[in-house]
């Protein structure tokens, strides 16, 4: 069968943050039948036979929102018997509550935009059903080619248990932001940018006026980050034990805590650090750069993370969903709509929208994004990282992953913590969640 139907684990003293990460997972191509065959291997041309409407329930924003209506109704005018009606979120939670309320009830959608990081909770819940036999038909599923095109670690993100969950939609990376007119050179190592923030940084007395030489999240995701590219992992091997409480984990703690307390060279918040960047309240950020980006006080630019001891990235975001609980006719017509929404060609214009990571390689080749986003200096490198993506315990499949959203939660408030000088020292902040953490996870 045609499609994404086999994961290559990773072995277990491989580290995950390296490019290799990508290549260990095996894409298999279906056997290309000859003759119409049944299943997930063939089927019918269509069982549309009159018009039908779907659902989509998401979360987009703004001007992503406004991209996202144009493009259903742009749909609906190429596949004239499907109608798609969008049901916009107010956010990714209230749409996973609401989504939990209405499973297997009339009010389901066909299609929800949900976290990447959720798709393994809902489908434990019986609430998506796998892409499968979508993927693999011969007729409107997806060739070898596509399945190739998408991101590797984007494909695992979705696959679990030997199917497929979801498909990638709405991506962004961990980026550098920073204002050029400040930072001629953006910070090529972690070390570098340690001293370039500590230069960089003004302080009068009045915190409202000073500026840091860079903002951030002290949160679960910047540690996590910091602990891969320090050559770390969150969990052992067999993922039997939360190990970020080593060495690694210390180190990356360390930093933040050198960045912020020692030198007091950055700006801890709760926003979007590139924000600080547009205002003028840092040189320098951490964070997920949107597109276009907002000016405000002074221009911002994009470059990929400092390099540490091991390349590894972050890229939080969406995947398509279909829901349990719908006719043939509807179902045919959600993932027609999902595989067209995640073309090369749609994929292109929603990056260069949005600034969002273009799902399918060759979208990067598509005109509007080359010309476009693509040409600007910096987002071709941001891009480039996709290639050292880390994917986190949410997405794994393991046992892990059903405690993941309890460590990531406390995890950023010991971070949190840590730097406001609420805990002695970085072991501590770590072993108040690691410890805990690891006899949930070993049982009674």
């Amino acid at each position: 069968m045609r499609g994404w139907v086999h994961i290559k684990h990773r072995a277990k003293d491989e580290r995950p943050g390296r490019g290799r990460v990508l290549t260990s997972l095996v894409l298999l191509a279906a056997l290309i039948a000859t003759t119409p065959l049944v299943g997930c291997s063939g089927g019918p041309e269509t069982v549309i036979a009159g018009q039908v409407t779907i659902t989509v329930w998401h979360s987009q924003k703004a001007e992503a929102a406004k991209l996202l209506a144009q493009l259903a109704a742009e749909f609906s005018t190429r596949e004239t018997n499907i109608i798609v009606k969008l049901v916009a979120k107010p956010d990714e939670a209230t749409l996973l509550k609401d989504l939990r309320q209405a499973a297997s009830s009339e009010r389901a959608p066909c299609v929800a935009e949900v976290p990447a990081d959720q798709l393994h909770v809902l489908r434990l819940a019986d609430i998506i059903r796998p892409l499968q036999s979508f993927i693999a038909n011969r007729y409107y599923g997806l060739q070898v080619s596509d399945s190739e095109d998408f991101w590797p670690c984007l494909v695992q993100a979705n696959a679990m248990g030997r199917q497929v969950w979801g498909v990638p939609f709405s991506h962004k990376l961990y980026a550098l932001l920073y204002n050029p007119e400040l930072v001629s050179r953006p910070p090529a190592t972690w070390d570098e940018l340690k001293s370039m923030a500590q230069s960089l940084t003004y302080r009068n007395g009045e915190l409202a006026s000073s500026r840091f030489g860079v903002a951030f999240r002290p949160d679960a995701e910047l540690l996590c980050l910091l602990l891969y590219q320090n050559g770390g992992r969150l969990l052992s091997g067999d993922s039997s034990r939360w190990v970020f409480n080593g060495a690694e984990g210390r180190g990356a703690l360390e930093y933040l805590y050198e960045l912020a307390t020692v030198r007091k060279a950055a700006l801890l918040t709760m926003g979007r650090p590139e924000q600080a960047v547009a205002t003028g309240r840092a040189a320098m950020a951490i964070g997920q750069p949107t597109w276009p980006l907002d000016p405000k006080d002074g221009p911002v630019a994009v470059a990929p993370l400092p390099k540490g001891a091991t390349a590894a990235a972050l890229a939080p975001g969406t995947s398509l969903t279909l829901v349990n609980g719908h006719t043939d006719a509807e179902e045919e017509a959600a993932w027609r709509f999902m595989r067209w929404l995640t073309s090369p060609e749609i994929s292109a214009r929603w990056s260069a929208s949005t600034g969002d990571v273009p799902v399918r390689r060759q979208a990067m080749a598509q005109f509007v994004w080359a010309a476009g986003l693509g040409s600007l200096p910096g987002w071709q490198q941001v891009v480039a990282q996709m290639d050292s993506v880390v994917l986190l315990p949410s997405v794994t499949g393991t046992a892990a992953a059903g405690s993941w959203e309890k460590v990531r939660g406390d995890l950023s408030q010991a971070v949190t913590a840590y730097l406001l000088g609420a805990v002695s020292s970085s072991q501590s902040a770590l072993d108040s969640v690691a410890i805990p953490a690891n006899r949930a996870l070993s049982g009674p």
